[in-house]
């Protein structure tokens, strides 16, 4: 059973942009880079000079109805090293780490004024290595949570994109989006059944990816948290497709969602967990 802390003493939402690190992928795993090599999004057999450095975000939402922290970066293996990541990008070199002693999620908390325990929610956007990987590292958090649409993806046998070792041992359960008129495939989930925070079904770059709407609790006015719908607005303004996907048919509605969302004069911000150029470091709503 999902417990639900209130805490009263807030009247407004506060979004902390964390940021756990970087890695190098090449250009076109960004959609900003393009070449006639179908795996050119690996790096494999490509020069570093077509590398290009993202930051990996995840967000710490203070809100009235509970703690909540959105993805959880890279895991204690990747600090202080440039080495290959878990899952898929162990295999491929698709990213390369670049974690500095003191950037890993629990640390940030705390620095933050913070404990891992008084988190009530982790919700993960999907369980590629650099979202899920700080998973190990937050157990004493309340509340795991992932789509189960990327949960029976990530944990059937022989899959090469996934790494199950970053969840064993966790709290981690599925949560089942339901069939509204929010998003690509009409498709949500309302973490607190008051429109505060909505986990919006994207899929594109991965079968169960979720994006968040984080609504005002003074009038309609929102941001989105676009995960990896896109990694820069060229992704879904152009709509250039990125390099890792499960669908380009999905990808592409989940970007044209995203650029009618943009249109929306209630919508201050859409914020790519991959873009460079997104700076802040709070926002309350």
């Amino acid at each position: 059973m999902i417990m639900i802390v209130q805490n009263n003493n807030i009247n407004q939402i506060k979004v902390h942009f964390i940021r756990t690190g970087s890695v190098l992928v090449d250009e076109t795993l960004t959609g900003q880079g393009d070449s006639r090599n179908p795996i050119a999004f690996t790096g494999l057999f490509r020069s570093s000079n077509h590398r290009v450095e993202v930051p990996v975000s995840c967000y710490l939402i203070e809100h009235p109805k509970g703690l909540i922290l959105i993805d959880t970066g890279m895991g204690k293996e990747a600090e202080g090293k440039v080495t290959p990541l878990p899952g898929l990008v162990r295999k491929n070199k698709v990213a390369i780490p670049n974690v500095k002693v003191g950037e890993l999620i629990d640390d940030q908390i705390k620095e933050l004024g913070f404990n891992v325990s008084d988190i009530d929610y982790v919700i993960l956007s999907h369980l590629d290595g650099d979202h899920a990987g700080g998973l190990q590292l937050l157990k004493e958090a309340k509340t795991m949570m992932i789509s189960n649409e990327e949960y029976q993806k990530a944990n059937q046998q022989h899959s090469i994109r996934y790494n199950t070792a970053l969840w064993q041992g966790t709290s981690l359960q599925p949560f089942y989006f339901k069939d509204t008129h929010i998003g690509p495939q009409k498709k949500s989930f309302d973490l607190f059944g008051d429109g505060t925070i909505t986990l919006v079904h994207t899929p594109g770059h991965s079968v169960g990816l979720t994006s968040f709407i984080i609504k005002s609790l003074r009038n309609d006015d929102y941001i989105l948290l676009a995960s990896d719908v896109g990694y820069y607005p060229g992704n879904w303004r152009e709509l250039r497709l990125p390099g890792i996907l499960s669908s380009k048919k999905q990808e592409k509605r989940s970007l044209q969602w995203v650029q009618n969302i943009e249109k929306d004069r209630h919508c201050l911000g859409i914020y790519a967990n991959h873009d460079p150029n997104v700076t802040i470091d709070e926002l309350s709503i």
